[in-house]
């Protein structure tokens, strides 16, 4: 089975785009998605995936529908 999405409604940021970053306060700025390791992960396995992250083999990526990313945009 293969799901695909329709690309002309869901935006995709990615960490190095420009509106990866947002903000509520003007001040303030919050990444759209991040990478969360449970404090419960064994240390080798953080270190891994850590590794992973800096080496760009891991990468947070958000989706976000056009339609509420206008009215962010309309907002500021």
């Amino acid at each position: 089975m293969k799901i695909t999405t329709p690309v002309d409604r869901i935006k995709i940021f990615r960490k190095k785009d420009p509106d990866w970053f947002w903000t509520t306060d003007g001040f303030t700025l919050v990444p759209r998605a991040a990478i969360q390791i449970n404090d419960e992960c064994p240390a080798e396995y953080q270190t891994i995936i850590t590794e992973c992250i800096e080496r760009g083999w891991v990468s947070p990526i958000a989706y976000v529908k056009e339609s509420s990313y206008m009215w962010e945009k309309l907002k500021d």
